[in-house]
């Protein structure tokens, strides 16, 4: 009789019910790095996130992805290979990629330093904001990224705007905005889209930048931005749009942001 490493998935709910369920993944995790010959003393899955990934012994990380988000998969990798010569981006290095039972997985470097979600409500303001002069620089150099090798990355952004526009209503109210306040944006949307540019040099964005998708670490008295990952969103296309998720993150309801 066949035994399986991995469980059997076939939609998100599923998947999301199973994460915190670590020895379940274990023996298909150490399979992977048997395979490598990666050895270990210990194995640490990682608490936040909405896939599986694991250190190991922080030295190396494996993110494991289940099969109905194989393009997401190959799109990060795609992105993290391109940026591997990108020494002033602190992501992380692709040593090796993989099936396993129609699993994907792919292992890279260990990134150092604190989540960020972990310390940014115990900053000053002038920490955050001083964290946040380094986010703006960091995206500068990602948009600086060429995109020779990122053109299937592409979006047609006025046919992406016009999708957008189209859910956003029922995306709203899944989130329990109130049908007044669906109408005042809807209306603003409308007034306001028709004045986005239509021409513009597209560039690379990671689409997630929030607290949970960085690592600082305490250098001189100063936070540094040690670590950015999970591309799996990213795409290419007008990069003002990478400010939507600082500001939601990050700055919303702070004016003094």
């Amino acid at each position: 009789m066949n035994t399986f490493l991995l469980p059997v998935v076939t939609h998100e709910q599923h998947y999301e019910s199973l994460l915190s369920e670590v020895e379940l993944f274990l023996p298909a995790v150490r399979a992977i790095c048997k395979s490598h010959n990666l050895s270990y003393q210990t194995l640490q899955k990682f608490a936040h996130g909405s896939c599986l990934a694991f250190g190991i012994d922080q030295r190396f990380v494996i993110k494991l992805m289940p099969p109905f988000w194989q393009q997401e998969v190959w799109r990060e990798i795609l992105i993290l290979e391109c940026l591997e010569n990108q020494a002033h981006l602190p992501t992380a290095r692709v040593h090796y990629t993989g099936e396993i039972e129609t699993w994907f997985y792919f292992i890279m470097d260990y990134l150092p330093g604190t989540p960020c979600h972990e310390v940014w409500s115990e900053l000053s303001v002038a920490k955050q904001c001083q964290l946040l002069k380094k986010i703006g620089q960091l995206m500068v150099q990602l948009h600086h990224v060429s995109t020779e090798d990122l053109l299937n990355l592409s979006v047609d952004w006025s046919q992406f705007v016009k999708q957008q526009q189209a859910i956003f209503a029922n995306n709203q109210r899944k989130y329990g905005l109130t049908e007044d306040w669906i109408e005042v944006l809807e209306d603003y949307l409308k007034q306001n889209i028709p004045d986005l540019p239509t021409q513009f040099k597209p560039a690379l964005m990671h689409c997630e930048i929030m607290p949970e998708h960085l690592l600082i670490s305490k250098k001189q008295g100063e936070w540094e931005i040690t670590g950015l990952f999970d591309f799996g969103d990213s795409m290419v296309g007008y990069p003002a749009y990478e400010f939507g998720s600082v500001c939601i993150f990050f700055t919303a309801h702070r004016p003094d942001l």
